[in-house]
């Protein structure tokens, strides 16, 4: 089965591009803001900090609020709201450290499950078309970081905030395009529906050891992605390269993503899931390594189009697994609980071990020592792939055994049929 059409599916790849932009617009931008109005270089570190540890919490427990209540479409436009208003309230009346903080960790509880949530809902009723959908968000977060950094210009940073207030309404104007699916989600699950419930449906999904030993490899993946947003320009720049080079390396990295999420279902078919997740820990083994060893920074580049497998092929691998274990009522939960996972603790660890490796060994030593962690992650891959009762077919089956068939599905653009 091929990948959905550029048109079909339109409101729900619309909603990617304005929920990714609106992540994209502002977020690289803070520090320079935090910097201009006088936040100093330890509460800026506090700030940044603060929402991986959000997101381990409020990933999971955003999307199990849609979950447990079928309002998924209302959970993304209230969590967008709350989050476009945290930032902007920042922006025109806040300029105390403790403010920001607390308008900040609003931000992060109030935006970091919404991505899991439409993940969801994307599997669920693009049917086969989750790839498709999912590139334009990775499309949408890197042109909203280019024209807010065009923008910007000479630290014009309330044209970064603009954007974002852009972006959050577009969001929310999209999501009305098809609100009603809330309808049938509440009468789907109206048996089902209970936290008691959607809690034990998870631990029993959970208790598999083929989804321990998935969870540790996304533990060890979002630990891996702490330490090259943190650490990678550190090393380029320790190489002497120059601020173009990680411009372009930026671009490369996200310009990797498409064609990997494109054709992510092929390649699924064709690879298998488990073989893809062990090339993706193998590529971090062989990223890693080099940035270790180089001494020309310009060599880095071809490293950078590997971003695709170690990043995009990974994540929609993880997203069809756990998709496939989680109970009925508690795919979203489910879907949050990954995020919790890849970017709370683990990009946590990522970040904070890896400050602690190079405070005492160094950005060389740091990037050899991921090597070896990515070669062990790679390792608990291979043996998942051996231990996990699930097929590739199994897992990316359009319906699942435990699929309700009440549950309305997304239109096709121009056709006025059901998918």
């Amino acid at each position: 089965m091929t990948n959905a059409g550029v048109f079909e599916f339109l409101e729900i790849k619309l909603a990617y591009v304005f929920l990714f932009g609106l992540l994209g617009a502002l977020t690289a931008y803070l520090p320079l803001w935090y910097t201009s109005i006088g936040i100093s270089k330890e509460q800026i570190g506090f700030l940044t900090g603060i929402g991986p540890m959000i997101v381990l919490v409020a990933g999971p427990v955003v999307p199990a609020i849609g979950d447990l209540t079928g309002k998924k479409i209302a959970v993304l436009a209230v969590g967008a709201t709350c989050a476009v208003a945290a930032r902007t309230i920042m922006y025109f009346l806040a300029r105390e450290f403790w403010i920001i903080l607390l308008l900040s960790a609003l931000y992060s509880a109030s935006i970091s499950g919404l991505p899991s949530l439409l993940d969801s809902i994307s599997v669920e009723r693009t049917r086969g078309g989750y790839g498709s959908a999912r590139l334009l968000g990775s499309i949408g977060f890197g042109l909203a970081a280019l024209i807010a950094g065009t923008l910007i210009g000479n630290e014009k940073f309330q044209r970064a905030f603009e954007m974002n207030v852009i972006y959050g309404f577009c969001f929310v104007l999209v999501l009305l395009k098809f609100r009603e699916l809330d309808t049938g989600e509440r009468d789907s699950q109206r048996h089902d529906a209970g936290s008691i419930s959607l809690v034990m449906g998870l631990l029993r999904s959970l208790q598999r050891l083929d989804a321990s030993l998935f969870l540790v490899v996304t533990l060890f993946s979002g630990s891996f992605c702490g330490v090259l947003d943190s650490y990678l320009f550190l090393r380029l720049k320790e190489l002497g390269a120059p601020g173009v080079l990680m411009g372009i390396a930026r671009f490369v990295n996200c310009l990797s993503e498409i064609p990997f999420f494109f054709y992510i279902r092929p390649l699924m078919e064709r690879v298998g899931i488990f073989n893809l997740v062990a090339l993706a820990q193998l590529g971090y083994t062989l990223r890693f390594a080099t940035y270790s060893m180089v001494s020309n920074p310009w060599t880095i580049l071809p490293l950078e189009a590997i971003h695709g497998l170690t990043f995009a092929a990974f994540y929609a691998c993880a997203v069809h697994f756990f998709r496939a274990i989680a109970p009925a009522n508690g795919r979203s939960a489910m879907q949050g609980l990954l995020t919790g996972t890849h970017w709370g603790l683990g990009y946590a660890c990522g970040s904070l071990a890896g400050g602690l490796i190079y405070q005492g060994l160094g950005l060389q030593k740091l990037f050899f020592i991921m090597s070896a962690a990515a070669g062990v992650s790679c390792g608990v891959a291979a043996a998942l792939g051996r231990i996990s009762p699930l097929t590739t077919c199994e897992i990316i089956a359009l319906d699942p055994p435990s699929a309700s068939a009440s549950q309305p599905l997304l239109r096709k653009e121009g056709t006025g049929q059901d998918v």
